[in-house]
């Protein structure tokens, strides 16, 4: 059986292509899976899943715009095919201010009791491309 070699870009290389900045991004995040021991593969998924919002925004994550990601968010379901919800609902979504998400969550170390969460808009990001099915 002969293998064929995919045609064209990954998406790290398209993103790499489009936002040369991208590529220092990668190398901080390299840097910061090595320090936490973490393996190659989960530094290729974290490049992965931050370089489909580079390509779908032409920009860094940090220069998105909350209401960009606002959007983004609203047109999740028809963007994915398999399903009809979101993967995040707006009344979920409390606060986008000064580079953090603020958000309700379910803790289920306290009783499934639902608390506002506050993260850094990157760690937002990467938690919630997670959901988002390839």
């Amino acid at each position: 059986m002969i293998m064929r070699k995919k045609s064209g870009f990954t998406i790290v290389e398209q993103a790499s292509v489009l936002v040369p900045e991208f590529e220092s991004v990668v190398r901080k995040l390299e840097q910061q899976v090595v320090l936490r021991g973490q393996s190659k593969s989960t530094l290729k998924n974290y490049s992965q899943r931050i370089a489909q919002f580079v390509v779908h925004f032409g920009k860094l994550p940090e220069q998105i715009e909350p209401d960009e990601i606002n959007e983004y968010l609203v047109a999740l379901p028809s963007l994915k095919k398999d399903t009809k919800l979101p993967v995040i609902l707006n009344q979920r979504i409390i606060n986008i201010k000064n580079g953090k998400v603020t958000f309700i969550a379910k803790d289920y170390r306290d009783r499934a009791i639902k608390k506002p969460v506050s993260l850094d808009g990157m760690e937002f990001l990467r938690r919630f491309t997670m959901h988002i099915l390839p």
